[in-house]
């Protein structure tokens, strides 16, 4: 008999061969994990024989449980509510229907995980915002959607999510308190931090509206004199955004910003962006503008100095999170300093391609400030790092030698998917997690909820990064090297067998998820791709990267403007055969994906979303090849006037059917049709601006950039 395959794969396990055969199982001792309980309570009986103990783990991990399965029945170990709840999802898993009973294959698992805190990200574009989870079909279906995804993120032994952002607006609608307060709750009772997104400082004021009271630099509030800090030199409307970090007004109304948020939402975790700065240069110039009362209080110009940028940052953590710790709410049982994992990310948060010097700065910066937040309930985020200019160990090592044992480190794990690169269905880099060693803390930026298998394999590298779909990688490595491989994996380009391979990850993922026969339709849909250089997937969420106005598009210069390039011609071009690629594929997808809903053994609701997605991305495709028709012919001289004005009927219809459908999301944003709807509608200015052009020889009129998927045009 094979050993069973169980995703995360536990740290140790032995098979003895033979089975444990019942139908109920007798309950004894104390779990304190309710949860467990309610998922194990289809097999509570009163009479046994068989009998499911549980009983304290001395010495044992948090999070760590301990499995044994011989013929008297289950003993089940841990230390602490979340290593029972992590035993039972394994228990589920080994579980097989035998006749009227069940069986249990008799063995042994000691199991604990790599990191602390194993994230996925739901929002659509990066960190930022989108509600990956609304359908828009109204309150009830958001809410079944959200509570189905928290079990599956449990079932896998994930416990951390993105889901809001950008900004500390707890009322962003009438009953938004009510539904974050009542989601949290539910993510408490499974061991899960939800994230919440916004800034400390700069309030997005480079990229993306804040959502909630962006604050300046004012001698007095709410009206007094403006003056400049630190920012950007190239922007000096960045220096007036909140930036000062001596301005004790300033500084109490972002603590009292921060923890009526906190005491409206109730949240699991917070992702405090500063100055948005990643590369030391940058974080330099932004010190030195600051201004003459900082100076006085932090006089050093080093950054990494005590009296220099990094004590002025460690201040303003210590205030923040002080303020977030004081939130109690008896009612609800909630209380921050345990619940609430606060995340500080940036100025300095780090680049995957920066040299061995920019990295010495980066050391010394962090290893100050975690002296001076020693203690403290505080994460210091930084991006991936892999490897430098010189054959080394891991940089997270190396991070974690610096800063000692006791330092809270975070990384973020921007690759593909993240609707920050792209938005690839699944790709190859989570092998890559077992480098981040040395975080307590790591939060993949792809898994939204059009991601299910994403978070499956997300889940197997950072449970268990040598499990039994290990990925040898280098001990010692140079970034020259390693990166390029990287790349190549995590954009479709490249495929580790061990998830791609017949009987891979992928396969085993799909089979979990949705049943053996409907998970093999789904893992040949999501094995779709496309020629092109770096291999597209399926268009699914809607907010891609292959549309011009996506901010982060691969085809920015595909817009109707003056003085068009060669270039952007070239690009229209390629961009116009993706497309059409991209149709025949999203057809495939979308004829698969409804075949697997049809046999799926369970989650057939996120199938049917799937067909229906890329059902919606054939249509948006097919008119924007029809419009790089237009845009290539009006480009060469043509006058397609009577194909631009059928085109501009046909998105009109398109547009006006998708806002339609958003007009139920509960996402502010309206989810992912809501920016399906925006997309259609800077189509149609697309399309108007070229009409213009037509019918004014010469003249230009310009169109608005979609940025981060805002509607507010």
């Amino acid at each position: 008999m094979s050993a069973p395959i169980i995703i995360p794969t536990p740290a140790e396990s032995r098979w003895d061969g033979g089975q444990l055969v019942f139908q109920e199982l007798l309950f004894q001792g104390d779990c304190p994990s309710q949860y467990a309980l309610a998922r194990l309570a289809h097999w509570w009986g009163d009479d046994g024989p068989a009998v499911l103990r549980f009983q304290p783990l001395p010495g044992g991990d948090a999070q760590a449980y301990e499995l044994v399965i011989d013929a008297a029945g289950v003993t089940m170990s841990a230390a602490d509510s979340d290593g029972f709840m992590y035993g039972a999802m394994t228990l589920l898993q080994l579980l097989t229907k035998h006749g009227d009973g069940w069986t249990l294959p008799l063995g042994r698992i000691a199991d604990r995980p790599r990191f602390e805190i194993r994230g996925v990200n739901w929002n659509l574009m990066a960190e930022i915002r989108g509600w990956s989870q609304d359908d828009c079909q109204g309150s009830r279906d958001f809410r079944l959607r959200f509570l189905a995804g928290l079990d599956l993120m449990t079932e896998y032994k994930l416990n951390f999510a993105f889901v809001d952002g950008v900004g500390w607006n707890g009322r962003r609608f009438q009953s938004y308190p009510s539904l974050m307060r009542d989601m949290n709750a539910a993510a408490r009772r499974r061991g899960i931090h939800l994230c919440y997104v916004g800034y400390s400082s700069g309030y997005g004021e480079q990229h993306e509206e804040f959502d909630g009271e962006s604050f300046e630099n004012r001698h007095d509030y709410p009206r007094g004199a403006l003056y400049p800090c630190m920012g950007f030199a190239a922007k000096p409307v960045s220096q007036l955004m909140g930036t000062c970090l001596s301005n004790k007004k300033l500084l109490k109304r972002k603590c009292a910003q921060l923890q009526q948020f906190v005491q409206t939402v109730e949240p699991g975790a917070l992702y405090v962006h500063g100055l948005d700065i990643s590369v030391n240069a940058e974080a330099q110039a932004s010190w030195n503008l600051r201004c003459p009362n900082c100076r006085e209080r932090w006089p050093n110009d080093d950054l990494a100095a005590p009296d220099g940028m990094a004590g002025a940052c460690a201040n303003l953590f210590l205030h923040l999170a002080e303020a977030v710790g004081r939130v109690r709410n008896p009612q609800t049982g909630y209380d921050a300093r345990r619940d609430c994992m606060i995340n500080m990310v940036g100025p300095n948060y780090t680049n995957a391609y920066e040299n061995d010097d920019e990295w010495r700065c980066h050391l010394d910066y962090f290893e100050t400030v975690s002296r001076l937040l020693a203690g403290k309930n505080i994460y210091l985020m930084l991006r991936e790092q892999f490897f430098g200019d010189m054959p080394k160990a891991p940089r997270y090592q190396e991070l974690r030698q610096r800063l000692g044992p006791d330092a809270k480190i975070s990384c973020v794990y921007f690759a593909a998917g993240a609707g920050f690169y792209d938005s690839s269905i699944i790709s190859g880099d989570a092998p890559a997690i077992g480098l981040l060693s040395g975080a307590n803390a790591v939060i993949t930026g792809n898994g939204n909820a059009f991601q299910e298998t994403r978070q499956v394999i997300n889940a197997e590298y950072l449970w268990n990064p040598d499990g039994a779909f290990r990925v040898d990688l280098p001990t010692v490595a140079v970034s020259a090297e390693f990166m390029p491989a990287h790349r190549q994996q995590a954009f479709g380009i490249s495929s580790p067998p061990q998830l791609f391979a017949p009987g891979g990850l992928l396969d085993v993922a799909c089979a979990k998820l949705y049943g053996k026969a409907a998970g093999a339709l789904v893992a040949r849909a999501q094995r779709l791709r496309t020629s092109h250089g770096d291999k597209y997937s399926h268009t699914t969420p809607l907010w891609n990267a292959t549309f011009p106005n996506w901010r982060f598009s691969n085809f920015k210069l595909v817009r109707w403007q003056a003085g068009l390039t060669p270039e952007a011609l070239a690009q229209a071009s390629e961009l116009q055969a993706l497309l059409k690629e991209l149709v025949k594929l999203n057809q495939q997808a979308a004829k698969l994906y409804w075949r697997a809903y049809e046999k799926a053994e369970k989650r057939r609701f996120h199938l049917a979303r799937m067909a229906e997605t890329c059902d919606n991305a054939v249509k948006m495709q097919r008119l924007m090849v029809r419009w790089l028709d237009i845009f290539l012919a009006a480009a060469a001289g043509r006058r397609p006037l009577k194909r631009l004005e059928a085109l501009q009927n046909e998105v009109r219809l398109l547009n006006n059917r998708l806002r339609r459908s958003s007009r139920f999301a509960m996402d502010p944003n309206g989810g992912d049709i809501g920016f399906a709807a925006a997309q259609m509608k800077l189509l149609g200015k697309e399309l108007r601006a070229i009409a213009w052009t037509l019918k004014n020889p010469g003249k230009f009129r310009p169109t608005s950039e979609l940025i981060y998927g805002t509607q507010r045009q």
